[in-house]
């Protein structure tokens, strides 16, 4: 279940363009500012060109494709937005061997219910073995729940939280050999109470404009196995009637 690549994730983006090479224009760096329909499908407006298309799959998040399609389809762009997306702060701790107990495994996931901003805890140096050395262990801690505040924080107040965490669960209290706090914004689409039902009903009005898909994690999968698979199949719909595309 816990795997990467011998890069990290920017292996799997450099895998793709290297799959598309000869068969299809990669185009890297650049912002769709709008996305349109045209009497003969769709077009995709960059700062300086538009690109005509039959098919286009928006793998954004669910707040940046509503902003593309309000002017397509309100009423779609409104349900995209009403998906929730909680921010987070990874703290990342650096210990000397022998500092996180065999207990702690590969890591584990807190409920609401334990009243704390802590969301998870992911001990790297056990999933990745081959990516941290012998001498240290790797822990990150994820702080931020969708509306708790916490990201109003400091990094010291943020880091502190985690550390307070992990003593008072795993019974560390060696101070860690380096620590850094990165924050992402939007990090997480929340599958709340009728989140089923929403997906239902965008699809629906997905379904109205031929050639238009929506992928990504905002519906049925946030992990990165989810995201592969939803990518196979939203490529296997804009090549349906398009001809075969051998990649």
């Amino acid at each position: 279940m816990f795997c990467t690549t011998a890069d990290g994730m920017g292996g799997i983006v450099h895998a793709i363009e290297a799959r598309l090479a000869g068969v299809a224009d990669v185009r890297t760096g650049a912002t769709v500012t709008a996305v349109e329909r045209t009497p003969d499908g769709w077009a995709v407006q960059l700062a300086d060109e538009v690109i005509a298309a039959d098919s286009v799959v928006i793998a954004a998040p669910a707040f940046a494709a509503a902003e593309l399609l309000r002017g397509v389809d309100p009423a779609l762009g409104d349900e995209l937005a009403a998906i929730p997306f909680a921010d987070t702060s990874v703290v990342a701790f650096v210990f000397p061997a022998g500092a996180v107990p065999p207990t702690a495994g590969l890591g584990y996931v807190v409920p609401a219910s334990e009243g704390t901003p802590v969301v998870a805890c992911s001990v790297a140096s056990s999933k990745f073995p081959d990516l941290v050395g012998g001498d240290h262990q790797v822990v990150r801690v994820y702080v931020g729940r969708h509306g708790d505040g916490s990201q109003s924080l400091s990094d010291d107040e943020t880091a502190a939280i985690a550390e307070r965490h992990l003593a008072g669960t795993l019974g560390i209290h060696v101070p860690p050999m380096w620590r850094t706090v990165v924050r992402i914004p939007a990090a997480f689409p929340q599958y709340v109470v009728g989140h089923r039902d929403r997906v239902a009903r965008i699809e629906a009005l997905a379904s109205r404009h031929p050639g238009l898909i929506l992928t990504g994690a905002s519906y049925t999968g946030i992990g990165i196995p989810d995201c592969i698979g939803a990518g196979w199949a939203s490529a296997d719909r804009a090549a349906e009637g398009l001809g075969t595309l051998d990649v």
